[in-house]
């Protein structure tokens, strides 16, 4: 009896060390359900009744639009359609075509650079 009642006083000693700082608590499990975040739950497409705010899906349309339009400037009309490019790859770029969207920001202004700071040397 006396092995029995000392290890359940350890265990119990056990117990009250790890929780001194709080002696009066015994299990966390309460505390912790009323502490923790509500759940997130992702919003299903079935739900969704097309209110403002919601996204729609993007298509890369802009952005193929935002790289020909770059890619043009290179040879006509820089100054124009360099900054245009520019414009369409950003808007394409925060619709989530970030790629086609990087491509027609970058060459869109170094056709406007080419345009405005090398060819009046030429």
């Amino acid at each position: 009896m006396s092995k029995k009642k000392s290890k359940l006083s350890k265990e119990k000693k056990m117990k009250r060390e790890d929780n001194d700082f709080r002696p009066d608590v015994k299990d966390d499990a309460e505390f912790a359900s009323e502490v923790a975040p509500y759940p997130v739950y992702p919003v299903d497409a079935k739900e969704d009744d097309g209110q403002v705010g919601n996204e729609t899906e993007s298509t890369p349309v802009l952005g193929w639009i935002g790289l020909i339009t770059a890619i043009v400037s290179l040879f006509f009309l820089p100054a124009i359609l360099g900054p245009a490019a520019a414009v369409l790859g950003f808007i394409s770029f925060l619709q989530g075509n970030r790629t086609l969207g990087a491509w027609s920001i970058v060459l869109g202004l170094v056709s406007l650079f080419v345009a405005l700071f090398l060819s009046p040397f030429y």
